[in-house]
């Protein structure tokens, strides 16, 4: 998991405990039930967001990983494919253009090595 999205999660849950603990402290010294559930959905929001964005930060840092494995792998096929291939390009007997890793001659039937 990436850094920055384990510390927006951890510190969305941060700030969820303490709008709970503030919200029922604030609910005691006179606030009552209206300020406790308010400070709840304050807090609930926040972490909530907080959360999503450390979500969203892991995803892409996943699709990254994924799309620089693809991209390796291409070129690594792009690369064995710009390659000659081993083995003899011309007829030895007659002079024909050999096909792509062909050793048989289509003219002369001359198996070249």
């Amino acid at each position: 998991m990436n850094d920055t999205s384990a510390v927006l999660k951890l510190f969305g849950w941060a700030v969820l405990i303490i709008g709970v603990i503030g919200g029922l402290g604030g609910a005691f010294l006179g606030g009552g039930v209206p300020f406790f559930l308010g400070a709840l959905l304050a807090a609930g929001i926040c972490c909530a967001l907080l959360e999503g964005l450390g979500e969203i930060i892991r995803l892409l840092d996943q699709q990254v990983t994924s799309s620089q494995r693809l991209e390796e792998a291409l070129e690594q096929l792009l690369h064995g494919e710009e390659q000659p291939a081993p083995g003899p390009h011309t007829c030895a007997k007659c002079g024909t253009q050999l096909p792509p890793g062909g050793k048989t001659c289509p003219t002369c039937h001359h198996v070249n090595e």
